[in-house]
């Protein structure tokens, strides 16, 4: 017999994920295309806006070779950005823009200045919605700086130069006077007056002949042919990363405020007991009207060996605990309970089992529709006296299977189902039978499920893999508590593998059932 193969954790986790984005695909589909649909609008909405750069090599002023100043000295690039940003520079650069703006506004809505790396370099970027106005503002932002510097250190060697040139021209109006006098103490004053005289125009000389360099343009203004904003592919493929981030957890999120039930481990978490069967969901069966037993219908169906797997499991509960009534329930209607107990009642009949299946709903009773059976003879009748044991007992031409119906519907069913009369007859049936198989009302909808509960050895419980719902779970689990309810395993009933939150049922139901057969090899050896 091959085995399954074995799923570590991590594997499991990542196939609950995908299972759950599967599932929920189209949500994540509709979100990531409202994102990306909104952000192109939006994008496309925009104005363009184009930008220009020009760059410059700062410099310190003045030329080293005519300076005290090592030609190694650097500037602070800080400082000359935010000279370049200042309300001076951006006042002559406003008076070359067109149309005028406020230096305020040019300087806060359209000037950039960046430095690229390690570098002494400036990078002037002008944004505007005008490509030409764009070169035009990088330009006059350039200019602007330029002339600004030029004009401080115009004036700073003017403010050296000046006091200086005052003094000379003072000593040499001294000198002047002195003339050509002669005598010791004229000839002493002039050759000092000349003395002085040198010795300042030699301070002087430097600063006339200075050369004022604030800096180089190494790169003008370029007219821009192509908006720099915004970028539509960039917002696109952003939009589509936020997009699929949110459908994504939204997708989690939805998964965590569902209230269905997720999968076997779920189901037995909350009822307590363990899952001994799982039932796939059988294709073109969704007419709740349509009453078929796959077992009798399709018996080599997957669902036909699943109950075939229930029967198994069923079997060596009741062997080690000495069970033979066996309460077939659910939390609400439509969940499978009907139809788990009338093929498990099949099963277990074609295992060699002498059973009856008993239909205890009395509200909407649904057993003798899976048979083809008569309903005006059954539990009612007998109870009320109106017919035998052997005439509500009906034969459904399945060997080794009786099936006592409901009958009438009575008036008051759970007095009826309460009675001591229902008691005995349970108690005689279960002396017939290796199995006495009971059908009840949903325990949620009704309390009849709940006052047959203590006359069962065992109980049965029945989950729809996509129509329970865990609160209801819960509380008819509370409910079966409250009466001291021996619920011994659960049955996951209309399983649909395409939908599965995880590997191990996909892998179960396609490959050992590949072939909708009996048999357990897998698909892939029989290739």
């Amino acid at each position: 017999m091959v085995q399954d193969p074995p799923a570590s954790a991590d594997a499991a986790d990542i196939g609950e994920y995908l299972a759950i984005l599967r599932a929920r695909k189209w949500a994540v589909i509709l979100v990531t295309l409202l994102v990306v649909g909104g952000a192109l609008v939006f994008s496309f909405r925009q104005t363009p806006i184009y930008e220009s750069t020009s760059k410059i090599l700062a410099k310190a002023v003045g030329s080293p070779t005519q300076v005290t100043q090592p030609t190694t000295t650097l500037i602070s690039l800080e400082t000359e950005r935010e000279i370049m940003q200042s309300t001076e520079v951006a006042q002559r650069a406003a008076e070359n823009i067109d149309p005028p703006e406020s230096a305020e506004d040019l300087v806060q809505e359209h000037l950039e200045v960046t430095i690229p790396g390690e570098t002494q370099v400036l990078e002037v970027t002008f944004s505007d919605p005008n490509p030409l106005r764009a070169q035009e503002g990088a330009a006059a932002f350039t200019d602007g700086y330029l002339e600004y510097k030029t004009e401080q250190a115009t004036e700073a060697i003017e403010a050296l130069r000046v006091p200086l040139q005052s003094q000379i021209d003072e000593l040499t109006a001294q000198l002047e006077a002195v003339g050509e006098g002669t005598g010791s103490t004229a000839t002493q004053d002039r050759d000092i007056l000349i003395s002085q005289i040198a010795v300042l125009r030699s301070q002087v000389a430097p600063l006339n002949s200075l050369v004022v360099d604030p800096g180089d343009v190494i790169q003008v203004a370029n007219l821009p042919s192509e908006a720099a904003s915004p970028d539509h592919l960039l917002n696109g493929a952003l939009a589509l990363f936020v997009g699929l981030a949110l459908g994504v957890a939204l997708a989690f999120l939805r998964e965590r405020l569902d209230d269905k039930l997720h999968g076997r481990e779920d189901l037995e978490a909350r009822t307590g007991a363990p899952v001994l069967a799982v039932i796939p969901r059988v294709p073109g069966w969704r007419r709740r009207d349509r009453a078929l037993l796959v077992t009798l219908v399709e018996p080599k169906a997957p669902a036909a060996e699943a109950y075939r797997t229930l029967r198994t499991a069923v079997s060596f509960v009741a062997s080690e605990r000495g069970m033979k009534t066996l309460m077939v329930a659910s939390a609400e209607s439509g969940e499978g309970k009907t139809t788990t107990a009338g093929n498990l009642a099949v099963v277990l009949a074609q295992a060699g089992k002498q059973v009856i299946l008993l239909s205890a709903d009395l509200r909407k009773p649904r057993v003798h529709r899976f048979f083809d059976l008569p309903n005006d003879v059954g539990v009612v009748t007998y109870l009320a006296g109106e017919s035998t044991l052997a005439q509500a007992l009906h034969d459904p031409q399945v060997p080794n299977l009786r099936v006592m119906t409901s009958g009438p519907i009575p008036t008051t069913p759970a007095e009826l189902l309460g009675s001591e009369a229902m008691g005995e007859l349970i108690a005689e049936l279960r002396d017939l039978c290796d199995f006495l198989i009971v059908d009840t009302a949903a325990v949620l909808a009704v309390s009849d499920a709940l006052t047959l509960m203590p006359l069962a050895d065992g109980v049965l419980y029945v989950a729809h893999a996509e129509n329970t719902r865990r609160g209801a779970l819960s509380h008819a689990r509370a409910q079966l508590d409250q009466v001291n309810a021996q619920v011994f395993g659960a049955a996951l009933n209309a399983f649909d593998p395409s939908k599965a939150k995880g590997s191990q049922y996909r892998y179960y139901y396609q490959y050992r059932y590949a072939d909708r057969g009996q048999q357990t090899v897998p698909y892939e050896t029989r290739r």
